[in-house]
């Protein structure tokens, strides 16, 4: 017989306190906690959603009158979850929420209740569906949770952020440069990679939120399927347009030629592809945040515990 533990939590629709058993082996093969349980009961019958850490113990509850909506959050919960860390790091920068969470959490470790304060001031944000917006950044390692022993609060800590680049295609400078058959377009290709970083540059370090559009942008890009097929190939690079082209949607070929992603070059009456530019998403620790902590611990924002714990976590992710 299965082993289970018994837990009693509030349902605010019963107005009464229940009794829920779950299996032990509910928190077996999580991607990430805490996780999503949902208890049926009642009359007339409503779903109570349980958000379960690896000790069973309740981080957070929301309750559905409709059972449908209950089933509905649990799949896109589930949807989440299957994501490629790509398309996670995409659905960060698509939706205004997680990128205020995400813009929140550069600033130092917070509690939970002061987190969905700052969230709530944004207009449309909907307290119950926090932990769907915090599920990607969990997913792709970029947050943790603690407890607080001194208050025990739910501390909210950034170990990990992300930044999308575009980078000049070595691979393809070089080859082109030094094939006799690219002669002609040579100083073409040249002057446009040139041009294409210069503009780049200029935007991504002068402008804020020039920069939040090219990762947004360069998200979109790495997470289309199409796209991405093509960079694969021109990533070892120039390819004939009859070999591209097999295989490739033309549309999709001139979007990225539109984007200044990749070129059309001529060599002797034949259309060949090069890559102006490829774009990549570099992970890092966020050392910025060291001055953030001790600013806002002298200044008496953050409790010790919190600044230690934060300092121990991306010493923690440093030393791996």
């Amino acid at each position: 017989m299965a082993k289970t533990k018994k837990i009693t939590v509030n349902c605010s629709y019963c107005k009464e306190r229940i009794e829920i058993e779950i299996p032990l082996d509910a928190v077996k093969d999580r991607e990430y906690y805490p996780f999503e349980y949902i208890n049926v009961h009642g009359s007339p019958e409503h779903a109570l959603m349980l958000f379960l850490d690896q000790n069973l113990l309740v981080r957070d509850t929301m309750v559905y009158e409709d059972l449908n909506i209950a089933k509905q959050q649990k799949e896109q919960f589930q949807s989440i979850t299957r994501m490629s860390e790509i398309d996670a790091f995409k659905s960060i920068y698509s939706d205004p929420f997680r990128l205020k969470l995400l813009e929140i959490l550069t600033e130092g470790p917070i509690t939970e209740d002061l987190l969905l304060q700052k969230l709530e001031k944004e207009e449309g944000f909907k307290q119950q569906d926090f932990n769907l917006l915090v599920l990607p950044l969990r997913k792709t390692g970029l947050l943790t949770t603690s407890y607080l022993y001194e208050t025990f609060f739910e501390c909210y800590f950034l170990i990990s952020d992300f930044i999308v680049l575009r980078f000049p295609s070595n691979r393809n400078i070089d080859i082109i440069s030094n094939d006799e058959k690219f002669k002609e377009s040579l100083k073409a290709y040249l002057t446009k990679v040139n041009e294409v970083f210069n503009k780049y540059y200029i935007d991504f370090l002068s402008d804020k939120q020039k920069q939040t559009d090219e990762i947004r942008r360069g998200l979109e890009i790495l997470s289309n399927e199409k796209y991405e097929r093509i960079l694969r190939v021109l990533r070892h690079g120039p390819t004939s347009h009859t070999e591209l082209s097999k295989e490739n949607n033309l549309k999709s070929l001139q979007e990225l030629i539109d984007r200044n992603i990749i070129m059309k070059l001529n060599s002797n009456g034949e259309i060949f592809y090069s890559l102006v530019c490829d774009i990549r998403v570099e992970k890092f620790i966020p050392k910025y945040l060291l001055q953030s902590i001790s600013t806002k611990l002298k200044n008496k924002e953050i409790s010790m515990e919190m600044a230690s714990r934060h300092l121990e976590l991306l010493n923690n992710i440093s030393s791996k």
